[in-house]
């Protein structure tokens, strides 16, 4: 293919590619002030290029705001004078009436000292563009939107969450009034302590809610047990060994996420399998379970009980210090004898 053949095929390259992407291009000798224009100007600006006979270049010019004029003709002010390249986004008026924006570009032709007295430049119909991006910021506003309303939504379930705790802790308060305040003590208690071990937030979280819900299940016992001031008979105590089962239950028909529901299970077990109601060992319980029964220990020791004045913190530390290791888990004792070295004290009811 020789050069003129060359020549030709980019031409032709050019004019399909001007046609597809709404686009043309021109080139002006300031010396001389004479335009020209590719075909794809023509279209940019609405023209048939068979049948127009003006200037086009005036037409083009006319057809933009007069602010946008006045923009363009300070722009290519500049340009003739610094050489430096300039990008504008103008509004445009067609013939039939439709409103355009295109982006007009223009350089000096040439590189550094080479540059030539000739402007040369683009323009291209970002119309598409700009509703796109307009529609974009709309459809955006109307998610953030839908986040703010799914954020809130889910601040009042949150709220309602805590009231639905706060309700079941007040029924098993009424429930058994000797033990007021002790599922928010062992709440308290047990997030310490899963702090100290590094409990992730998500854990802590299930831990703290089963905390204040453990004993759910008491609203199985009859309330002359529960306030009994005398030791309970095998039969009585088999009675309130059943509030865990039971509230296990009570949390799985009210659609409790089952981790929470587990630890509520697992409160009276022991690590050495000697607890209930399932005897299980340490393996299989899991950490937080493991931190609910220390922290269900020692808030019990040091509070009062009907057969019984409180124990005192010396007395429940004592307790898991004895059973480190096998009744209790030696990292949860630790971390338990370490949450009260550091000054921990029971918030008032």
């Amino acid at each position: 293919m020789d050069t003129q053949e060359t020549v030709a095929a980019q031409a032709h390259v050019l004019k399909r590619s001007e046609r597809f992407a709404k686009t043309g291009t021109w080139r002006m000798e300031l010396d001389t002030g004479r335009v020209t224009w590719s075909e794809g100007m023509y279209r940019v600006f609405g023209f048939d290029i068979d049948a127009f006979s003006g200037d086009m270049a005036e037409v083009a010019v006319q057809a933009l705001s007069r602010e946008d004029r006045t923009r363009m003709q300070q722009i290519t002010s500049c340009l003739v004078k610094d050489g430096f390249p300039s990008s504008l986004e103008l509004r445009t008026t067609l013939p039939d009436g439709q409103i355009r924006w295109i982006r007009a570009e223009g350089n000096l032709e040439g590189h550094g000292s080479q540059r030539s007295s000739v402007l040369v430049g683009f323009v291209l119909d970002v119309t598409e563009l700009k509703a796109s991006a307009v529609e974009l910021g709309r459809r955006d506003a109307q998610l953030q939107a839908l986040l703010a309303e799914r954020e809130g939504n889910l601040e009042q379930l949150s709220r309602s969450f805590s009231s639905l705790i706060d309700v079941v802790c007040m029924v098993v308060e009424k429930r058994d009034p000797y033990t007021a305040g002790h599922e928010r003590r062992v709440s308290h208690l047990a997030v310490c302590m899963a702090r100290m071990l590094g409990i992730s937030a998500d854990e802590l979280e299930e831990i703290r809610v089963a905390a204040l819900i453990h004993d759910v299940g008491k609203v199985s016992v009859p309330a002359e047990i529960l306030s009994k001031p005398d030791a309970l008979s095998p039969e009585e105590f088999g009675l309130v060994m059943c509030h865990v089962e039971t509230g296990h239950q009570i949390l799985a028909k009210a659609n409790m996420a089952e981790s929470i529901g587990e630890l509520v299970y697992d409160h009276h077990e022991r690590c050495d399998a000697t607890g209930y109601p399932r005897q299980l060992s340490s393996e299989a319980i899991p950490q937080g379970g493991k931190i609910l029964m220390v922290a269900d220990v020692v808030e019990a020791m040091m509070s009062h009980r009907p057969y019984r004045p409180a124990l005192g913190v010396g007395a429940a530390l004592s307790e898991i210090r004895r059973g480190s290791g096998s009744a209790y888990d030696s990292d949860v004792c630790a971390a338990c004898e370490q949450v009260f070295a550091n000054g921990f004290a029971f918030q008032s009811p």
